[in-house]
């Protein structure tokens, strides 16, 4: 038996026939390095002894393996993160302001919802760091509250010192 991976199956069955042989797909499974329709693996090892008749198990690679990205937008990103690392994604990310999208949500990713890509594909997600101009305010309204605060006890001891000099 001659070696027969990494050739074209149709080429495999046509030179194992050519021997007296018969091969038969055993098996046909995703592969990252061999090509679809070439053969992975044979069940007899090169330079086994064969009587013509007998059979030659093939395994046959699928290629690639693909997945359908989802729609991951607006989720939370720990979330979104758990999602597509389950369906074999490498997940990549930076975060943006964003006046629309809440806090720690996914504002967009760079893959397509609905395609179909390689297994172990990297997906990169922009999560929302949330408003810068919602901050500025809360940030300018707590800085009110706490100078109304401050007034509001510093006009209570002027009132307390007021009242016990007129005792």
């Amino acid at each position: 038996v001659g070696n027969y991976t990494n050739m074209e199956l149709k080429e495999a069955i046509q030179n194992l026939y050519e021997h007296g042989l018969y091969a038969i797909v055993s098996d046909r499974v995703y592969n990252n390095t061999v090509p679809t329709g070439q053969v992975i693996s044979q069940s007899m090892v090169q330079g086994t002894h064969m009587k013509a008749g007998e059979i030659v198990e093939l395994t046959v690679s699928l290629g690639k393996e693909t997945v359908l990205v989802p729609d991951v937008q607006y989720l939370e990103f720990s979330k979104a993160k758990e999602e597509l690392e389950k369906l074999g994604f490498v997940v990549k990310s930076e975060k943006q302001d964003s006046d629309i999208v809440q806090k720690g949500k996914i504002i967009k990713q760079d893959l397509v919802a609905g395609k179909q890509v390689d297994k172990g594909s990297q997906i990169k997600l922009i999560i929302s760091n949330g408003s810068k101009k919602l901050t500025a305010a809360i940030e300018r309204s707590e800085e009110f509250n706490n100078q109304v605060a401050i007034n509001n006890s510093n006009s209570e001891v002027s009132n307390n010192s007021t009242s016990q000099s007129n005792n």
